[in-house]
């Protein structure tokens, strides 16, 4: 178990293999077994990690992804690999020494219990709330509405191995297929949502997809399109204010 992940870690992974399972499908009984084994708990972990992979892969092989992107995600595919490789080493160890029993929690971990969306179409977001630019400096939220341009709001975390490059892609295709111009007809607005990232990873990010536009990149687009960071609960208000909950588990960050 050193150097793999804690028990807490693993917990996690195993609701979320479970979850996962779910989703598929599977018509797996449900046991009472209470703490569940280090063999039960790699069992589910070794599920995520492969679904990770298989995921990575399947990213990788549709050819949607720009170089950029792909060069980003490429090491986590490599990372996901070993993972898998270490959680079934660690597996073999624990079976050596305990039966295997399937356990799947009835209710989900108290670090998943808060997560959630609510719809909150026509409220109003809090445009006083301050959040950091990939410049280090400070800068409001409301400074992007007040020209009176539709705003586009993305919230990610630019460390994040799969779904938030996704997003980011996607949405890097619907502004290129646009006539209108981000900065000048709209504004756009990538926020991190993990307290952690810093604002050298904005500015990593922005270079990153302004480099894939695929109009003029102009100073009133650099303004227009902007990426940023939050070392407080601010990200946490607007995240509220917007239909997400945010939570965090272990070394993970999730957002639903």
């Amino acid at each position: 178990m050193d150097g793999l992940a804690t028990r807490r870690e693993l917990m996690v992974g195993a609701a979320g293999a479970a979850a996962v399972a779910g989703g598929f499908g599977a018509d797996r009984a449900l046991a009472d077994t209470a703490p569940p084994s280090d063999a039960d708990l790699l069992t589910k972990t070794l599920e995520v990690e492969r679904l990770m992979v298989f995921a990575y892969e399947r990213v990788l092989a549709s050819g949607a992804l720009s170089p950029g992107v792909q060069r980003v995600i490429t090491p986590f595919l490599a990372q996901e690999r070993a993972h898998v490789a270490a959680v079934a080493a660690a597996l073999s160890l624990a079976l050596a020494w305990v039966a295997p029993a399937q356990v799947i929690m009835k209710e989900p971990p108290p670090e998943a219990r808060d997560v959630g969306l609510v719809s909150k179409l026509g409220e109003k977001v809090p445009m006083d709330l301050e959040f950091v630019n990939g410049e280090g400096k400070p800068v409001k939220l409301g400074q992007y509405f007040k020209s009176g341009k539709p705003v586009i709001l993305a919230l990610v975390y630019y460390r994040c191995p799969m779904i938030c490059p996704l997003v980011l892609q996607r949405l890097q295709e619907g502004l290129n297929g646009l006539s209108y111009i981000v900065g000048e007809d709209y504004n756009c607005v990538v926020l991190s949502f993990d307290p952690s990232e810093k604002p050298a990873a904005a500015a990593e990010a922005k270079t990153l997809y302004l480099e894939g536009y695929n109009k003029p990149v102009t100073p009133s687009v650099r303004a227009g399109w902007d990426f940023l960071v939050c070392p407080n609960s601010n990200v946490r208000m607007l995240a509220t204010a917007v239909v997400m909950v945010v939570t965090f588990a272990g070394v993970r960050t999730a957002l639903t």
